[in-house]
């Protein structure tokens, strides 16, 4: 089949460096006998149709595809899609163009002809339990100091307004159903009139080679969709009779094994990617070269999943595919149930041989019949045996076991016995950790998505000056438009560890509390990490005091200015935030000596002081006592005043020592003293 396969026996398959066509010349050309592939075909200078490369690269291109719509393969996967669609929707699929039509039916409760579709069921169970969760990509900055931390928890922000922008919960979402109910799901991102998007695409749209991606990373993929001709020709530019004639070689969607689809006024559109650093992304409008371009990213903008992975190849186990057998053997149960009950409704009449028949038995509840012989016996039969209805409950039991999943879990109920706290939220842990794989999967979708907007928004931007990307957002409590400027920058990406916290507000702050309680964070560093926008407000008055010290430090090693501390400001907070912060730019060695010497200064300035010690008694005069020293003046008889130190306590207060009073005269009738006590 293919021009375009790769051997798969070679070791450097799976890896990111190029294939190219040095790799295996003469097998390749012996195999296909039609030269390079498409993406090894000259590059065309210019984007019409009478340019030599470019119709070499149309026609190359073109052959690609069709060879793998055509292929054995391809007809296998599409119409077993089809079928699982089929037990999933309870309704004939005909066309997969059509699915989606089919969705918004049994998303209406319209037309589901399974009674027992216990598919769905699991569908729905597994799809809403993974997709509660709302991860968040966090930007996470190259260096520790403050400016580059604030620089990426702005990208984070930013990252959010655009996930909100291009409805990122809901395409995901979409995706995961995809990918529980097909071989795979997708989403696709990509610039489109200057503005990055992001789009989930129907699993059928999605081709490549087989021998490609038997290792599961194959180097080119296709989007491979059918768009009206009037679309068609406004990607152009191009009156639309000129597009008259180009629909797909491939009319049928469904490769002819189901049925065909009226493609006549649709044209095939092919979107290319060979995966870099020297790749190629090329987009062809039916017989039309669109765009032509060096793709130089490792990897390419198809954030791909799937509910179980095959041993072999890009696809994998979906939902419905694990629990085909006993959702069909439903179906069968079904019909025989149904036709039991109808069975059961029905009356028997017994009457003699050669006799008239009753004639008075209808279906009214009370019949009277006269007789002349022998009268009729009516019969109902009985209902179906218990074990008939058994058989189901072991079917639909059988499904949830193979998925992993618990019939508690599929009812919203807690299993019987279980009512301590603990043991609930033990119990509750454990059911969600059966689907931990996908739900790691689903926060990984996250950050693959944001590491490609973030790539094609910073270099469209590079490439188009005057561009400014922007989109509005909720950031600290009010409205604001936020503007992608960083395009220098380098930052890795990972999912923001909200799951720590829990889903609901009550469980966040449920969970916090117990950090703050063990001592794992303080009570601003975990209302730091709620980040919860109803109360942000508050929050940041809380915590303008911690926000002001980060500036202080973040002026002195960025922009080396020194800033007095204001007075009002707790010296000791403020010295022990700097004095980590010292030690952790003398770990990065990356700040000038100048802005290091005005850090120390301002620890200088805040460093606690000791206390000072308690005032003793002056000294007396003489060697050794400081010199002589001034004494107040003292009046006969009276005290001078104390200078002495804190009393001990429990001790009566002492009076300092003074002059000796005069001997007090003894005998009668004598004057009395100054300063005796009389």
């Amino acid at each position: 089949m293919s021009d375009e396969t790769t051997d798969p026996t070679d070791p450097t398959e799976n890896s990111e460096a190029e294939v190219t066509d040095t790799d295996q010349p003469e097998e390749r050309v012996q195999r296909t006998g039609s030269g390079p592939r498409w993406c090894e075909a000259p590059n065309a200078e210019e984007n019409e149709a009478g340019d030599l490369d470019a119709v070499d690269l149309v026609q190359k291109l073109n052959r690609t595809v069709d060879e793998i719509e055509q292929s054995q393969d391809e007809k296998n996967r599409r119409e077993w899609m089809a079928y699982d669609l089929e037990l999933y929707t309870g309704d004939r699929v005909t066309d997969l163009d059509a699915a989606s039509e089919v969705f918004a039916r049994i998303d209406a409760r319209e037309g589901n002809g399974q009674i027992f579709n216990k598919a769905y069921q699991l569908v729905g169970t597994v799809r809403n339990r993974i997709c509660s969760f709302r991860p968040r990509a966090q930007f996470v900055p190259s260096s520790g100091n403050g400016k580059a931390k604030r620089a990426s928890r702005y990208m984070t922000e930013l990252s959010d307004a655009w996930a909100d922008h291009v409805g990122y919960q809901k395409e995901a979402s979409l995706k995961m159903r995809d990918q529980l109910t097909c071989d795979l799901g997708w989403m696709k991102v990509y610039v489109e009139d200057g503005d990055t998007k992001l789009a989930r695409f129907p699993p059928w749209e999605q081709l490549w080679d087989k021998e490609d991606g038997k290792l599961g990373d194959p180097e080119c993929r296709y989007h491979v969709r059918r768009i009206p001709t009037v679309a068609a020709a406004a990607m152009l530019g191009v009156d639309p009779e000129e597009l008259a004639g180009q629909s797909s070689s491939n009319g049928s969607l469904m490769a002819g094994a189901i049925g065909a689809s009226n493609t006549l006024q649709k044209v095939r559109v092919i979107d290319a990617y060979q995966r870099g650093p020297n790749g190629r992304h090329v987009i062809v409008v039916g017989n039309k070269l669109h765009t032509d371009e060096d793709w130089h990213y490792d990897g390419i903008p198809f954030i791909t999943g799937v509910f179980d992975e095959k041993h072999v190849g890009v696809s994998g186990h979906s939902v419905v595919s694990l629990t085909r057998a006993a959702q069909v053997e439903l179906n069968e149960q079904q019909i025989t149930l149904r036709e039991a009950h109808h069975q059961s409704a029905t009356k028997i009449i017994h009457t003699k041989k050669g006799e008239n028949a009753p004639t008075g038995l209808n279906n009214a509840y009370v019949a009277v019949d006269e007789y002349v012989n022998t009268a009729a016996t009516v019969e109902t039969p009985p209902a179906l045996h218990p074990e008939a209805y058994q058989y189901t409950h072991e079917l639909e039991g059988q499904m949830s076991d193979t998925i992993g999943l618990s019939p508690n879990t599929m009812r919203g109920q807690g299993r019987a016995g279980v009512t301590a706290a603990v043991a609930i939220r033990e119990d509750t842990e454990l059911q969600a950790d059966r689907l931990a794989l996908p739900s790691q999967n689903w926060e990984t979708d996250r950050v693959e998505t944001a590491k490609w907007w973030w790539r094609l928004t910073r270099d469209h931007a590079k490439k188009n000056p005057d561009a400014k990307p922007k989109w509005r957002a909720i950031s600290r409590g009010v409205w604001k438009e936020m503007v992608f400027e960083d395009l220098t920058g380098e930052y890795e990406i990972r999912v923001l560890p909200s799951s720590l916290f829990g889903q609901s507000l009550s469980g966040q702050f449920q969970k916090a509390a117990d950090l703050i309680k063990e001592g794992w964070l303080t009570r601003e560093q975990a209302m730091s990490a709620l980040n919860v926008p109803d109360i942000s407000p508050i929050t940041d008055l809380i915590l303008s005091e911690q926000m002001l010290q980060e500036k202080l430090v973040d002026d002195i090693l960025e922009d080396e200015h020194y800033e007095t501390p204001d007075e009002y400001m707790n010296k000791e907070a403020l010295f022990t935030y700097a004095r980590a912060r010292y030690f952790l730019a003398l770990l990065d060695d990356a700040y000038s000596e100048e802005a290091m010497n005005m850090l120390r200064r301002l620890l200088n300035a805040t460093k606690p002081q000791p206390a000072a010690p308690p005032a003793g008694p002056p000294a007396p005069g003489g060697p050794g006592g400081g010199g002589p020293q001034l004494q107040p003046p003292v009046l006969p008889g009276i005290a001078p005043p104390t200078s002495a130190g804190p009393t001990p306590t429990g001790e009566p207060p002492q009076a300092p020592p003074g002059p000796a009073l005069p001997p007090v005269p003894s005998g009668p009738g004598g004057p009395p003293v100054p300063g005796m006590v009389q």
